[in-house]
């Protein structure tokens, strides 16, 4: 089920929208141009026991997130040792197969847009422990899959929002976010729908929106954005209504 909020904003979960299963890859696809995107479309992929070679998005640009699961990821031409809060871009047409040990499925998340221009980089791969966690007012981002990884037309990030409800604001691309731990809710302008684990959401370019975490812990979260851009970047901010 879509929830669909103020000004076009799209709340859904992962195991939402058209299930297509390839072999060992069950793909599910919640939200994308079909729902109002311009370009930027998400599906969740779970990946079953064994080496499975994974369907492009036809044309397009890909990102992924490892949520669930450990194994290798053959990408590249090399093979790479992934885990839990690892990242990776694949480029358009580019072949990637997932070896997963088992017995549990593998499960991803992905964003994916229109191709670019680009080479293929020799280090596709990013873990978000290696990466520098930069504190933006009252929370933290780090970024994951960016330029350094070859993607230089989408951006993924992870965040951490402590309790409570950040002031609204607007990016001037469009966001996708993945809910992956904790609880709140989803503001667009003066609507909102709840949020926790596994929940996703669509916003377009310039709607006011806020993420508000209800719980007593932090809500961490997985962000994409199209075209590139820095979670630092925030417009025409207003305090939260109480």
């Amino acid at each position: 089920m879509i929830q669909r909020l103020a000004g076009g904003c799209l709340v859904a979960t992962l195991d939402a929208g058209a299930t297509v299963q390839e072999g060992g890859v069950t793909l599910r696809y919640p939200m994308g141009t079909a729902a109002g995107s311009s370009g930027l479309s998400l599906r969740a992929l779970e990946i079953a026991a064994g080496l499975h070679a994974v369907p492009p998005p036809p044309g397009c640009d890909e990102v992924l997130y490892l949520i669930e699961g450990s194994g290798r990821v053959r990408l590249g031409g090399r093979d790479h040792a992934v885990e839990p809060d690892c990242g990776f871009y694949r480029a358009a047409g580019q072949p990637l197969a997932i070896e997963n040990p088992g017995p549990s499925p593998m499960r991803l998340a992905s964003a994916f847009v229109p191709a670019s221009p680009s080479t293929p980089p020799e280090a596709p791969i990013a873990r978000l422990a290696d990466r520098e966690a930069i504190p933006t007012s009252d929370r933290w981002y780090r970024l994951v899959v960016d330029a350094s990884c070859g993607s230089r037309e989408v951006t993924q990030f992870v965040g951490g929002i402590p309790p409570g409800r950040a002031p609204a604001h607007f990016h001037h691309y469009e966001e996708i976010l993945v809910i992956l731990r904790g609880k709140g809710r989803m503001w667009s302008a003066e609507s909102s729908a709840e949020i926790s684990p596994g929940s996703c959401v669509w916003l377009p370019a310039h709607q006011m929106h806020a993420t508000e975490n209800t719980g007593p812990g932090e809500l961490r979260l997985l962000g994409i954005f199209w075209p590139a851009g820095s979670p630092a970047v925030r417009y025409g901010e207003t305090p939260p209504t109480t």
